[in-house]
């Protein structure tokens, strides 16, 4: 189950000269009606050579449409409304908004990013500017890791670095989000998967918080993965983390953001009423063409159907029932976020410290009626702590530490179960049986008024049930990781040694 994260941030930023200074992002909702989209078309070229560019983004600004150029530079897409926004994104160029403004045709010259070509990007042991780099190399920052909240970093970087492919396989219950990353596809050795470097160590960067990542890198071809020789066959991900600075005053920054999850997309279900009549239609069906005897079948009679349409839905009319079964399973479940961070340093010694927190709150209904705690919740805390010292002028050293603990409850049962218990019963059968003056059937569930889970012999499984009766999980993991290293320049014997 893929869930949606419906952001709202509020960043605060203080430094030691105690100016704060506040920005609050709010969302914005755009309404449009309209009875047939525009079709807008053109051209995309290079503003330096005047070359077409192939692969450039086209979005629709608020309506999620999307295309890229072909091989000859060319685009079409259609907009819901004349003045729709198009921005226009490409890697190492400026990107650029254009109001169509009731135009057909639109021809696009994009600008170099030349402060871009500027940047300093990992490769192997060591760093260069992106206009030195010969390999392929793409970078993402903080800056743009931070618009997409979500737990796991991998799923973060999901269509942000060209080359990379993100598939999330895990439920997307809160803390179960892992992901597979693949560099230009899948390889053909070992487990296919890139080997992911932290700070110059082979770790796991899952569940590092964004605000504690400088950069992503990821090194593609065979020129920028040569240092790590075999094991970087299917490419290789640098994780650079923040680091310390000089300045004559320390910043203090912290970060507050709010989201909302909420299950992407949903199939829309029959209700007992339609599924009743495909149901007597199928059986018909059936008997006909292996010559059965039609008047045999156990089908719903027509006062029946005509209950289950004029019904409400829940039987307190006794007309019968006309369950949704994902709506009764899921519900929009809160996330927050909160980073404290500290930055400074002189010539000497620089620092960066950060601490974190994030929760995922319950995106299931019902299980409150459970004696124990089956609520799905997740919950992490980061620190991380980077120091640099220049002991003298030629040595140095470096400490970094990082640590995390993680917290996840979670009934027994799991995402893929509901699903397909949602999938597969029929509308019009309760998922409660009314009590009645029958010991056996009183408050089979704990602190639930309506007595018996309903079951039969071919539909055994109960959705309540699973959400409340089948065990709970519960996961807590600590992690500490550190590395230390010095330095020597010995730039007196030859630069650059």
């Amino acid at each position: 189950m893929k869930r949606k994260v419906i952001p709202l941030f509020f960043t605060l930023s203080v430094c030691s000269t105690f100016n704060l200074w506040t920005e609050l992002k709010a969302a914005s909702i755009h309404f449009s009606f309209q009875q047939e989209g525009i079709i807008v078309e053109g051209t995309v070229l290079n503003s330096s050579t005047g070359k077409v560019l192939q692969g450039v983004t086209i979005v629709v600004k608020a309506s999620g449409k999307s295309t890229k150029t072909d091989a000859s530079g060319r685009y079409r897409i259609e907009i819901p409304y004349k003045d729709a926004v198009l921005t226009f994104s490409y890697i190492g160029f400026q990107p650029q908004q254009i109001v169509a403004g009731g135009r057909s045709t639109l021809q696009v010259s994009l600008v170099e990013d030349v402060k871009a070509l500027e940047d300093v990007v990992v490769v192997g042991y060591t760093t260069q500017k992106k206009r030195n780099v010969v390999g392929a190399v793409a970078t993402i920052t903080t800056k743009d890791l931070v618009q997409s909240p979500a737990a796991n970093i991998n799923n973060m970087l999901a269509g942000r670095l060209p080359g990379l492919v993100v598939n999330q396989y895990a439920g997307g219950e809160p803390g179960v989000d892992r992901s597979e990353l693949f560099i230009r596809g899948k390889s053909t050795y070992g487990n296919q998967s890139p080997i992911v470097i932290v700070d110059g160590i082979e770790r796991d960067m899952s569940y590092l918080a964004p605000d504690e990542i400088e950069t992503v890198s990821i090194l593609k071809d065979a020129a920028a993965t040569a240092p790590y020789g075999i094991r970087g066959a299917n490419g290789v991900i640098v994780v650079t983390t923040k680091r310390g600075q000089s300045a004559d005053k320390a910043t203090v920054d912290f970060k507050a953001s709010y989201g909302l999850n909420t299950p992407a997309q949903l199939p829309m279900l029959l209700g007992s009423a339609d599924y009743a009549t495909l149901y007597n239609e199928a059986l018909m069906n059936d008997a006909k063409r292996s010559g059965g005897n039609i008047d045999n079948l156990k089908l719903f009679s027509q006062d029946a159907i005509d209950n289950f349409r004029r019904a409400k839905g829940d039987n307190s009319d006794g007309l019968g029932y006309n369950w949704d079964y994902f709506d009764y399973i899921f519900r929009t479940a809160p996330q927050h976020e909160y980073n404290l961070s500290i930055r400074g340093g002189n010539d000497i010694a620089k620092y960066f410290v950060m601490g974190g927190y994030m929760g995922q709150d319950n995106n299931y209904d019902h299980v409150d009626l459970s004696k124990y705690n089956v609520s799905p919740k997740f919950q992490r805390y980061n620190f991380r702590s980077n120091i640099d010292v220049n002991i003298t002028k030629n040595l140095w050293v470096k400490l970094n530490l990082g640590a995390r603990i993680t917290n996840r409850t979670s009934p027994g049962t799991s995402a893929s179960r509901l699903m397909t218990l949602a999938m597969t019963q029929p509308p019009y059968l309760p998922i409660i049986l009314e009590p009645n003056s029958q010991p056996s059937t009183q408050g089979y569930l704990l602190n639930n008024p309506s007595g018996l889970l309903f079951g039969n012999q071919i539909y055994r499984f109960n959705v309540l049930g699973e959400l409340t009766r089948s065990g709970y999980h519960t996961e807590k993991n600590t992690y500490l990781e550190g590395s230390f290293a010095a330095g020597w320049n010995m730039d007196f014997i030859t630069k650059g040694l």
